[in-house]
């Protein structure tokens, strides 16, 4: 977890990079940690990074899936939506998911827009540009 606070126009924004382990039991402690960071108290904030977690809308959710949702809900975060091309922003071989994400909660009326996502040729993630 990397975090800075900023001010922009008179707020004060908490900006979060985030890369979540793989494994389902470390997951649960990492989202753990990020409740206890206490993470509702800021009217502004942006996360985003590799979550290694799909998030569905199925009904049938897996318990890491659960617990991001509750984690998302509990901050009343909203997620940026992706326009681009893509419907995945993770790929090897022959497996496409969608596991790198941003979320925004912001009391002023700002719009974040999920633009473009590419590979780079370097990473098996694509690299993502919001506006």
């Amino acid at each position: 977890i990397v975090c800075c606070e900023i001010n922009f126009k008179n707020e004060k924004f908490l900006i979060m990079c985030i890369y979540a382990p793989n494994s389902t039991s470390e997951q649960k402690i990492f989202i753990d940690e990020l409740f206890k960071m206490n993470l509702q108290k800021y009217k502004n904030i942006i996360i985003g990074g590799d979550f290694n977690c799909e998030m569905s809308d199925k009904e049938n959710k897996k318990i890491n899936e659960k617990e991001w949702e509750r984690l998302v809900k509990s901050i009343k975060l909203k997620e940026v939506e992706n326009k681009s091309n893509k419907n995945y922003t993770w790929l090897s071989g022959d497996r496409k998911s969608n596991i790198d994400r941003f979320f925004v909660k912001s009391k002023c009326n700002f719009r974040f827009n999920f633009e473009e996502n590419f590979s780079t040729g370097v990473s098996d993630h694509n690299l993502i540009i919001i506006n």
